[in-house]
């Protein structure tokens, strides 16, 4: 029973060690550089592993809150020589040309961020067209228009909406891809870069032929906004400037008031038919509508934000977090076995003394009586030989392994454990059987080590 409890310790403890080193390399908490962890790798300590890091546009960069909000402001917008952009009739079929002016015109924008999502709104009221437009354009051919809507050329401006939709990215660097708009610019895709806190750098592409990009600056304060942009058209024949247009923006951050207040005096300033304005405040997930930019537009769904937000697709970075030191893994897990097998040798080692004592006990008692009695020591050689002679059943001066397990079963009760252990201490050469000699031998240790115990229970 106390081997059986002996071998189910060491057991214990062996697994014990090895489900912990086993689970250094699966622990939640754990982080690189830590004692049994590698230092920080370059993947460690790349954001975009991190599956902690925040995916808020606002979190991951401060220019994005100065971003967010009502706008108001003054646009111009040029051709490729720096001259403000010449009205054009408007192309039914293609939805091209804008028969108004563009070297003064307003614009009010609304930005909503919510997490890793940008909404983005735009409302832009242009004066009528000059009245040399109008005369040059006042029957224009079939499919194209001077006035969009319900407006008369020279007498009323025009309206003209687009939205934006972006996320945050799965790098987490706060940049914003955005999503397939509505209106004119649906087959644009473009992505923000932050530059600094008072910077951030759109591009945009159509893939095909036109290159966009356009600069933020916020100065010299939080509600003062300036935009330069340019487009690129790179596929274009006939052109030795690929730069087709230019244009300068002067915005003011104000109220959702002072923002609805505006849209108003713009209509009104520059005589747009209320039918032609989309509704304010919006009463529609994105702008669509019977105004230009509007016409046919579709709001994005649940699934076109997946395909880039990183809320609810598949990040492409995943790394395998923390790493195992694998030399001080080995070291603790071989100190740990170094001290398992030294406690199992010491108390393997007892479990047999403690057997080979009681042993020796029995065996004593079965052929002398009391330990405090019988002592070999004051025993005759003649004794200690009637003693051997009485063990030597079949007298040829050796004892044997059955003469010996006969004589302790009928007198000592010694188990078959303490038997084996017995037989093989008085058998000192391993020979199969007890001399006499040996016999003595044996019997003159036991005498010593039982004035030992002898001793410990007195000191005890």
């Amino acid at each position: 029973m106390y081997l059986f409890s002996t071998n189910a310790l060491l057991y214990a403890l062996v697994r014990t060690a090895l489900i912990s080193s086993i689970a250094l390399t699966d622990v939640e908490a754990a982080k690189c550089g830590d004692f049994f962890y590698n230092e920080c790798s370059k993947t460690d300590s790349d954001v975009r592993y991190d599956p902690d890091a925040s995916i808020a546009l606002k979190d991951q960069d401060p220019i994005w809150s100065k971003m967010e909000g009502f706008w108001i402001g003054n646009y111009t917008f040029f051709d490729g020589e720096g001259i403000p952009q010449a009205s054009s009739t408007y192309d039914e079929a293609y939805g091209y040309g804008w028969p108004y002016g563009y070297a003064d015109y307003r614009g009010a924008i609304n930005i909503t961020i919510i997490g890793s999502r940008l909404y983005q709104h735009n409302y832009f009221f242009y004066p009528p067209a000059s009245s040399e437009f109008c005369n040059d354009n006042s029957d224009p051919p079939p499919g194209k228009l001077n006035a969009y809507g319900s407006g008369a050329c020279g007498v009323n401006g025009g309206f003209k909406s687009f939205d934006a939709f972006g996320t945050s990215s799965h790098e987490k660097d706060g940049t914003m891809h955005s999503l397939p708009g509505a209106g004119t610019y649906a087959d644009f895709v473009n992505i923000a870069y932050p530059v600094d806190g008072n910077t951030l750098l759109y591009t945009s592409t159509d893939d095909s032929s036109q290159f966009h990009s356009q600069i933020n600056v916020f100065y010299p304060d939080d509600k003062t906004r300036t935009r330069t942009a340019y487009g690129f058209d790179y596929k274009s024949s006939g052109r030795s400037n690929p730069l087709f247009y230019s244009s300068l923006y002067r915005e003011q951050k104000v109220t959702e008031e002072e923002f609805l207040k505006k849209l108003e005096e713009f209509s009104t300033m520059y005589n747009i038919p209320t039918e032609d304005v989309a509704p304010y405040p919006m009463k529609t997930t994105c702008l669509k509508g019977d105004w230009a930019g509007g016409v046919g537009a579709v709001c994005p769904t649940e699934d076109s934000f997946c395909d880039v937000d990183p809320a609810c697709s598949q990040t492409p970075y995943s790394g395998a977090g923390p790493t195992v030191n694998a030399a001080k893994v080995g070291i603790f897990v071989a100190l740990a076995f170094i001290i398992l097998i030294t406690i199992g040798v010491l108390l393997a080692w007892k479990a047999v003394r403690d057997v080979r004592v009681a042993a020796r006990k029995k065996f004593q008692n079965a052929i002398g009586g009391s330990m405090v009695e019988w002592s070999s020591l004051n025993k005759s050689p003649k004794e200690l030989l009637k003693i051997f002679e009485s063990l030597d059943t079949n007298g040829n001066g050796l004892i044997s392994r059955g003469e010996l397990d006969h004589y302790t079963k009928e007198e000592g009760g010694l188990s078959d454990k303490e038997l084996r252990i017995l037989f093989a201490d008085l058998d000192i050469d391993g020979s199969g059987g007890i001399d006499f000699a040996e016999f003595c031998a044996f019997m003159t240790m036991t005498d010593r080590a039982r004035g030992n115990e002898a001793f410990e229970e007195d000191e005890a």
